[in-house]
């Protein structure tokens, strides 16, 4: 059914109101100075404007939330009248706010992260950075007690400053941290010490964690359902032995490339936590069919399964995986070529994943 004449006129009028597209013009930040949106023409009519002022506050937050999508935009619908801002500011709206391509705006102050966090009331409850400054962060920190999704991959801080993170955003439910090759032990031994509520964690290619570093995370996360490790080569069968014996909801796990791709880790794995795990990876390492049999036996959930670039797989394995596991997606790309993947050989029970990935990377 089609909407109201009136709410879709609205609509229509907040779009320009906001943004100036509907005259072809585009919303400006002049640096330094207000945000503002400039029409190409004429102002709106006042007919126009009682028309958005007689929807419900829920109406006109949902259609000025639809127009001002990007950030910019948003920054303009802040700039130009109070009452939208009073709706924004109490809405999620102002809560998620994503940074990432914003680089050289924070690092030249350009922007204010501290003017951002500070634009919702309560604070952000989700934040996307990149390569921001260590004290841009810091200055930010204390209007982020709230925070409940923090990404900080490729920002490359130092290990002092994710520790304040971790004490200073102690109801993080997802953090990424991925690409920070300087993350060391002590940083993961904070996060177990400060971020009970911790829910997924993003550690791709962190080099310089090792098994103390996650059996430390461990003892204070036991609410972590995914856990991403991929190219973490200093990482073993030690450490992933301590995640799965105390993250008793673990669901993801991704050791690609790790060093945590061997088969004493994934049994370790299976065995633990096989009831829950629902998605794994652990491509590019040494395994043999001792691990597909495990996964076979005690992954009964499992539906994604990620193990690219491993040649220690024979037909057996492989049929008796697919026998077993209710996968919707596997991905074998680079095996051993030898390696039969046919659905329709072996026993009659035996189910083709949705997607399927060969060993000669054909999918089937």
């Amino acid at each position: 059914m089609a909407p109201p004449a009136s709410t879709a006129a609205a609509a229509t009028d907040w779009r320009l109101l906001i943004t100036g597209r509907a005259a072809g013009a585009r919303p400006c930040i002049a640096l330094g100075a207000p945000v503002t949106a400039v029409p190409a023409s004429s102002p709106l009519p006042a007919a126009a404007l009682e028309r958005l002022e007689s929807l419900a506050e829920e109406v006109q937050l949902l259609i000025l939330a639809h127009a001002a999508a990007d950030l910019l935009t948003l920054l303009a619908a802040l700039a130009t009248c109070s009452r939208w801002r009073r709706l924004l500011k109490a809405s999620d709206v102002t809560r998620r706010i994503d940074l990432s391509e914003y680089a050289d705006g924070l690092r030249s102050g350009a922007l204010s992260l501290r003017a951002f966090c500070r634009m919702a009331d309560g604070g952000p409850l989700a934040l996307s950075l990149c390569e921001v400054p260590p004290a841009v962060l810091e200055q930010a920190l204390p209007s982020c007690v709230q925070l409940r999704t923090l990404d900080l991959s490729q920002c490359a801080l130092p290990n002092a400053d994710i520790r304040r993170v971790a004490e200073r955003c102690p109801r993080l439910q997802v953090l990424d941290l991925s690409g920070s090759e300087q993350l060391d032990d002590s940083t993961l031994a904070a996060l177990g010490g400060h971020a009970a509520h911790l829910t997924a964690l993003g550690l791709n290619g962190c080099i310089g964690i090792t098994d103390g570093g996650l059996a430390a995370l461990a003892t204070g996360t036991h609410r972590l359902r995914a856990l991403h490790l991929f190219g973490c080569v200093a990482i073993g069968e030690v450490g992933v032995r301590s995640v799965a014996e105390k993250c008793e909801c673990l669901e993801v796990v991704d050791l690609t490339a790790s060093g945590g791709a061997t088969d004493a880790a994934v049994l370790a794995l299976a065995s633990l936590r096989g009831s829950t795990l629902r998605a794994l990876g652990a491509g590019g390492g040494h395994l043999s069919d001792a691990t597909l049999a495990a996964i076979a036996a005690s992954c009964g959930v499992l539906e994604t399964l990620l193990l690219p670039n491993v040649n220690g797989f024979t037909c057996t394995g492989s049929a008796a995986l697919l026998r077993a596991c209710p996968l919707r997606a596997a991905v074998f790309a680079g095996c051993d070529a030898s390696l039969t993947l046919d659905a329709e050989s072996g026993s009659a029970n035996q189910r083709r994943p949705r997607f399927l990935l060969a060993p000669d990377g054909h999918a089937l």
